[in-house]
């Protein structure tokens, strides 16, 4: 016979969803860890919030100090010291101590496998075996207290303010979208040149409608050609322009901030960080105007499709279909496969500058192999 308990509705705890955040600098692991599970119970929070809340120096975090933010917060802390059978029976989520100088957060456990969320790479699927290779035999478990509350605490960004100034962004965007558009409709028109070459101009032996046919769709091509190579053009200045712009805002707001913020982050993920302004730009104007287009060729394609056989648009929906349960499918691994790349290279870009930087140090006490090793 079940427990009376156990028909007890808490609705203060539903829809209870565990976030992935990651660490923005070199040691914030604990904060991080913190932020998600205070966030799992009720106190939506970001790492940008917790800092400005609770210091954190570049040796880290400790676990007193973090059961003492963690009391700020009103939860409630329990400091373990267990072996690897025994984590099935911690209260999820928990904090574990990781390496011997990192914090995760245990998401979840099974009798073959464990689910992590790590604040340096995301969230992690591991073997039990695989994790007993990190765990330290030290975790933390936090529930809420009679002082907790359900709140908001994160710091909104505008991408304008991410921005700042750019000059000539709207009207470049707003040519790149009409040209696309012109490049568009000159692919849309161009298989009509094979219909009408066979089905009317062979057919009737029209020699004379071949040849204003092959003038036209000449004309069409030269016409297709010069735009692309406007757009191109229109492509590039944009592009410079707009990097010369945010680039230097960002460099310029960079040169303002505190001494601290530089203390602890590497160099390298600092590099990181600012060259993914680029890729953000890119996202921004070319991809975003590409798409639009894109999405107005397939509306155009698909009703032409239409008009012409329903069933071979039927067929063409039923691969488009397939082809996006694949990408969704493989789209998490993917995802976490390329976040852990970004922050290996932002390793291996560290050690390198600063083994350059230091390789009159290096040479003299004879560590060149051990900095090729580490």
């Amino acid at each position: 016979m079940s427990s009376p308990l156990s028909h007890l509705s808490f609705s203060f705890w539903r829809n209870q969803r565990l976030p992935v955040l990651l660490q923005t600098e070199a040691a914030e692991c604990g904060l991080a860890c913190l932020s998600m599970v205070a966030s799992y119970w009720g106190h939506k929070t970001d790492i940008a919030s917790m800092r400005r809340r609770f210091s954190v120096s570049l040796k880290g975090v400790t676990l007193k100090g973090l059961m003492a933010m963690a009391q700020g917060l009103a939860l409630q802390t329990r400091p373990l010291k267990l072996d690897m059978e025994h984590l099935p029976d911690l209260k999820l989520p928990c904090v574990l101590h990781w390496d011997m100088n990192h914090f995760v957060v245990l998401k979840s456990v099974s009798t073959t496998h464990a689910v992590i969320h790590d604040p340096a790479v995301g969230e992690r699927r591991l073997a039990l075996a695989e994790l007993a290779k990190h765990f330290t035999g030290v975790a933390l478990e936090l529930t809420p207290t009679a002082e907790f509350k359900q709140k908001v605490e994160v710091q909104d960004y505008s991408l304008l303010s991410l921005m700042g100034r750019v000059i000539g962004l709207k009207r470049g965007l707003i040519q790149l979208l009409l040209l696309g558009l012109a490049l568009q409709v000159c692919a849309l028109v161009a298989p009509f040149y094979m219909q009408w070459l066979v089905d009317e101009a062979m057919l009737a032996a029209d020699r004379d409608l071949i040849t204003v046919l092959g003038c036209g769709f000449l004309l069409l091509v030269l016409v297709q050609t010069s735009i692309g190579a406007v757009r191109s053009w229109v492509t590039t200045v944009l592009a410079t322009n707009l990097n010369f712009q945010w680039l230097g805002n960002a460099f310029a707001h960079l040169m303002r901030l505190p001494l601290p913020y530089f203390e602890k982050r590497h160099t390298g993920d600092i590099v990181s960080r600012f060259g993914s302004i680029q890729t953000i730009q890119r996202s921004l104007t070319t991809q975003f105007v590409e798409g639009v287009i894109d999405g107005v060729l397939v509306i155009g394609t698909f009703i032409m499709m239409l008009l012409y056989s329903p069933k071979l648009a039927l067929v063409a929906c039923v691969a488009v279909l397939l082809y996006i349960v694949l990408r969704w499918t493989i789209f998490k691994a993917i995802r976490e496969a390329t976040a852990e790349q970004i922050i290996h290279a932002a390793k291996q870009q560290t050690h390198f500058m600063e083994s350059v930087r230091g390789v009159q140090s290096v040479r003299l006490f004879s560590r060149a192999e051990e900095r090729k090793s580490g």
